[in-house]
């Protein structure tokens, strides 16, 4: 049996304490383009994170955007935070796949 959780969750060492913003292009060959995931959009109450890869002409942008919450969760929210790390993981992992293929 597990022990109920008695402190609150702090956000802001959950989640970073400061915003941060990272981008990176990348310019591809003449004829390549690239397949890119649906621009990622996520915000509540621990804060915001954003995600976006576009292609225009030979330039492919990366962009990922993140603004952390702050204040205290309840004890008892502890599967929210939970399921918040479990999001982040997947939207970074998407964020880092790019399919570069060669136009036909």
């Amino acid at each position: 049996k597990k022990t109920p959780r008695r402190f609150p969750i702090d956000i802001a060492a959950m989640a970073g304490t400061g915003a941060r913003e990272v981008q990176f292009e990348l310019t591809l060959p003449p004829g390549w383009t690239a397949e890119v995931p649906q621009p990622r959009d996520l915000s509540g109450w621990w804060g915001r994170f954003e995600s976006m890869i576009e292609q225009k002409g030979q330039v492919l942008r990366l962009v990922e955007r993140q603004k952390p919450g702050h204040g205290n969760l309840a004890p008892d929210r502890v599967e929210d935070a939970v399921g918040l790390l479990q999001k982040m993981q997947e939207l970074n992992q998407q964020f880092r796949t790019v399919a570069v293929v060669r136009k036909p």
